[in-house]
């Protein structure tokens, strides 16, 4: 085989356009800082680093969904508590009237702030988060009481808002009206029949709104023992309501140990991530280095190619 002067010159600019992309390849990720710039450089490590950033954009989801969760939480912790102040409040006042010492004008100083009690229990019962009514299952743009106490909405025993907080976790955030004043019972007239509404249907009114209109009832009439006996009632009507606080108590708990473990993902998806794509800075510059010294050396070799002419072969 004959070599020729041209085929020399041919090799030896490949080799040292070679040598020089290996160079610029080195530099572009010192550069950039990463080792992946396109498919072709590593298709095992792009398709690593594309579900890395897919499940790093589901977890930062999850946590946002967390964050949520506890507020919605949150806001239901402070609207039972504030309801259990109440009911403590209402409980002080009933046992002051079931005493039998009472003078008419005391018994109707009392009978008037317990009903001022029930309204702020039935602002209580319409409260909202972020527009958004708390205990009407999920017909959250309706308010669940009317503001005689009377239930406006009915049937949402069942119904769970769930946010979804991990890849097949969920937590139910809401905690319905017949949850917190208990189950629901037919509104009578004084002769025990029951009263409906215009469309015929019977007024539902929960447990809890029953025992205080029938308190406010006695000390209207003065029945001191009648007040005392619906104490028993009242403090069914605690309990379950502390019940309930807990509950949600518990579920609190239980969001704030999943949002620790969303961070904690999200920082070892983030580590893992940049073992994938960031650039080793001490081996990138040593190869670097060693990249620029065949260079180098491939550009004095290829001097000494080009050099000689035919002028140099007649001397």
């Amino acid at each position: 085989m004959r070599i020729t002067n041209g085929m020399m010159v041919s090799r030896m600019m490949l080799n040292m356009n070679n040598n020089l992309r290996n160079m610029d390849k080195e530099q572009n990720d010192l550069s950039t800082g990463v080792k992946i710039h396109r498919p072709s450089d590593d298709p095992v490590l792009v398709a690593r680093s594309l579900k890395i950033h897919t499940d790093i954009a589901e977890n930062e989801q999850f946590t946002r969904n967390v964050d949520d969760a506890y507020s919605w939480l949150d806001k239901t912790e402070t609207s039972l508590k504030e309801l259990n102040n109440v009911l403590q409040r209402v409980r002080e006042l009933s046992v002051q009237a079931a005493n039998g010492v009472l003078n008419a004008e005391d018994t109707q100083k009392i009978q008037s702030e317990v009903e001022q009690l029930k309204e702020h229990m039935v602002k209580i019962g319409n409260d909202t988060y972020i527009g958004r009514h708390i205990f009407s299952g999920f017909k959250t743009d309706e308010k669940y009481l009317n503001d005689d106490g009377t239930v406006s909405l009915k049937d949402i025993g069942g119904q769970k808002i769930e946010y979804q907080v991990g890849v097949s976790a969920k937590t139910t955030v809401n905690v319905t009206g017949e949850q917190v004043f208990g189950t629901l019972v037919d509104v009578v007239d004084e002769s025990g029949n029951a009263v409906v509404d215009g469309d015929g249907n019977p007024i539902k009114k929960n447990e809890m709104f029953k025992t205080m209109d029938d308190l406010i009832g006695a000390m209207k009439n003065g029945d001191s023992s009648k007040v005392s006996n619906l104490l028993g009632d009242l403090d069914k009507n605690i309990e379950n309501l502390l019940q309930v606080r807990g509950e949600v108590g518990a579920k609190m708990n239980t969001v704030e140990v999943i949002k620790d473990r969303a961070e904690e993902m999200t920082l070892n998806f983030t580590s893992l991530l940049s073992k994938t794509e960031d650039t080793d800075m001490g081996e990138a510059v040593m190869k670097l280095n060693i990249l620029e010294s065949v260079y180098k050396a491939s550009l004095s070799i290829g001097a000494r190619v080009i050099q000689p002419t035919l002028v140099d072969f007649l001397r």
